[in-house]
């Protein structure tokens, strides 16, 4: 059976430090914590208990990391997080409180293989023997990706397939 408290003495002992919390005015009181929650609630007394974070300590140096990795745009944040060991909402955090863009996976892929069309046009370019078979074998494409490559990257000029 709880006791007979004023709603007025429960709130002035919550208001009087943004440390307390409710558990700790409902101990004081002999009441129950729902109990605490229901008349700061009827009163419009917002709670700090829901707004506080105990114990969570940022690491800057982790967290400068996350948005470095976030701003070179080479992986998702998929695969961020999982580099880092943190899920993929809180690199999500890290990136909102930075002010840094999380790249969209389309442009991750779009700079994936503009990376990978220069090295296909790098090989063809000191290797202007290899045939472009050759150079398909050893990157594991397509010829097509290769003649891709090469006119995405502005390499010009005839060259057949045979070298």
């Amino acid at each position: 059976m709880q006791k007979r408290v004023s709603t007025q003495k429960i709130i002035k002992e919550y208001m009087s430090s943004p440390d307390i919390t409710m558990n700790e005015v409902a101990k004081r009181f002999g009441v129950s914590r729902q109990y605490v929650f229901s008349v700061l609630s009827k009163n419009g007394i917002p709670t700090h208990d829901s707004h506080r974070k105990k114990n969570v300590k940022r690491d800057e140096a982790l967290e400068m990391a996350v948005v470095n990795a976030i701003k070179e745009g080479k992986k998702y944040l998929r695969e961020i997080a999982k580099d880092f060991n943190i899920s993929v909402y809180r690199a999500e955090d890290i990136a909102r409180r930075h002010g840094v863009k999380t790249p969209h996976y389309i442009d991750v892929i779009k700079a994936r293989a503009n990376a990978r069309y220069k090295e296909i046009v790098d090989t063809l370019k000191n290797n202007p023997d290899m045939k472009y078979e050759d150079v398909a074998e050893m990157f594991g494409v397509s010829v097509s990706t290769v003649y891709l490559a090469r006119v995405k990257c502005g390499l010009h000029g005839k060259r057949g397939s045979g070298g």
